[in-house]
């Protein structure tokens, strides 16, 4: 970095201000990069109209703005108290939520967490009756393992799309928990007349998970102002769509089962229904 920006900077320091330096020591932490350091430690003795003037130099926009922690970092060694109500999240400058690129950047990590998650994915516990099956749950690792640190967000979109996905997560593990195989849902045919006392494992026809797991994803998500809100719908509504074109593109392959034939009699009765069977699959499951 060309030298002249510490050399503006050390002259600001030479005109203390008395009672800017809080004020200073903030504008001097969004400065950032390489000069932060003595920017910092010029702006806690000098005021803002100087500090004002330097950034307005030609030498000061070579200081690209640093995070708004550097900000906050400055405030702390200047002795002010942290933002009122523990804002430190809202974005610099009040700079403004682009809710479709959160829309689009949201969806885009649900897409691939839920791809990763499935992979992990396990159906046990559905009960196998003749040749349909009900109940069962669907088990995997919690969806927000997944979700987390995919893709960034400018600082100004960062806790808004944090929200986003911890409440999809949430909404996914809901969802989750509700599945069960609809009763009578066609899964092995061969089943309804088993010429033996046990009917062997089986796999289930492949049936979209669509069929096996009709409930809808409930997702709501709160804004803390009308304009967060506004950035969350459009959120929601993209998770929503990323949620059940995924859902939509699963077909179950791997569903397995068996159980006894309690009527199977011969040669009274040379074959009878499965009753009160079981059925699992492994991962990936769905």
């Amino acid at each position: 970095m060309d030298p002249q920006p510490e050399a503006d900077v050390q002259s600001v320091a030479a005109t203390p201000a008395p009672g800017g330096a809080v004020t200073a020591a903030a504008q001097a932490g969004a400065m950032g990069n390489q000069a932060f350091g003595r920017a910092l430690a010029a702006a806690r003795g000098a005021g803002p109209d100087q500090l004002a003037r330097f950034i307005a130099s030609p030498t000061g926009p070579m200081l690209r703005p640093a995070a708004s922690h550097a900000a906050q970092v400055a405030r702390d060694l200047a002795g002010e108290p942290a933002d009122a109500g523990g804002q430190g999240a809202q974005p610099t400058g009040g700079a403004a939520i682009d809710k479709a690129a959160l829309a689009s950047r949201v969806a885009g990590i649900a897409r691939d967490a839920l791809s990763s998650w499935a992979a992990t994915s396990t159906i046990v516990g559905v009960r196998v009756d003749g040749a349909s099956g009900s109940g069962g749950s669907l088990i995997g690792p919690p969806l927000i393992v997944f979700l987390l640190f995919r893709g960034s967000a400018p600082p100004a979109e960062a806790a808004v799309q944090s929200k986003a996905l911890q409440a999809f997560g949430d909404a996914f593990q809901q969802w989750c928990a509700a599945f069960q195989v609809p009763a009578g849902t066609p899964l092995w045919p061969a089943f309804a007349s088993v010429p033996s006392p046990v009917a062997p494992p089986t796999p289930a026809i492949p049936m979209p998970l669509t069929a096996l797991a009709p409930a809808p994803l409930t997702l709501s998500l709160v804004g803390s102002d009308p304009s967060e809100q506004e950035a969350l719908n459009e959120a929601a509504t993209a998770l929503h769509g990323a949620f059940n074109l995924w859902k939509a593109g699963r077909i179950v392959t791997r569903l397995m089962g068996s159980g006894p034939v309690p009527t199977y009699a011969p040669p009274f009765m040379p074959a009878g229904p499965v009753v009160g069977g079981t059925a699992s699959a492994q991962p990936p499951a769905v």
